[in-house]
């Protein structure tokens, strides 16, 4: 809109810096978080909105990566194709997270931390269940690849996946807009007040 911006767009640029106003405490902070976990350094936490692209009913991609308790990597990505239902969309999801955790382990490792399993977190349920039975079913075969990396990974112990309401799912924010007591619950997760002094 850059190009050509009408009334509308001077709005919303003056809610986006009212925003940024308003929030300019919170910092992305690594270090002397209260709920560390030794033993999980790592915890990603996904989710995908199913057909939330309006122009091209792609669904987005949303990951979190904390590592002791701190964020330290999002993304939001519109997905590469259209997912039929909202387990597919969820598993992508979780295929995407997968490749990228890869990186994290190896620099924790070189740290002097090991960790066996990572957990996953999700909202979807449906995923949750098909990885528990442990093969797809004839309705998931176009799913096929991201299925096996994803099982492959949860056989072998080194990732588990566990269901997360939508509401404790900071990855949520990533995908979609969200109401606003939601929006800040979730921002909470992800940054820290950090006054400066």
């Amino acid at each position: 809109f850059a190009s050509n911006p009408a009334r509308v767009h001077w709005k919303m640029l003056k809610r986006v810096l009212a925003y940024v106003y308003t929030t300019r405490h919170r910092r992305l902070v690594f270090g002397g978080s209260a709920d560390i976990d030794d033993l999980n350094p790592i915890a990603v936490y996904t989710d995908a909105d199913h057909a939330g692209d309006s122009d091209t009913a792609r669904s987005t991609t949303g990951i979190v990566i904390k590592v002791f308790g701190d964020t330290v990597w999002t993304k939001s990505k519109l997905q590469t194709k259209v997912s039929n239902a909202t387990g597919a969309a969820e598993l992508n999801a979780i295929d995407m997270a997968v490749r990228k955790i890869i990186n994290f382990r190896m620099i924790l490792e070189d740290m002097g931390y090991y960790q066996k399993t990572i957990p996953f977190f999700t909202d979807a349920d449906v995923v949750v269940k098909m990885l528990e039975r442990g093969y797809p079913s004839t309705r998931t075969k176009h799913l096929i690849v991201p299925y096996y990396t994803v099982q492959e990974q949860v056989a072998s112990g080194d990732i588990s996946v566990t269901h997360i309401p939508g509401v404790d799912n900071p990855s949520d924010i990533c995908t979609k807009a969200l109401h606003r007591d939601t929006h800040e619950k979730h921002t909470a997760a992800l940054l820290r007040d950090h006054l400066w002094t």
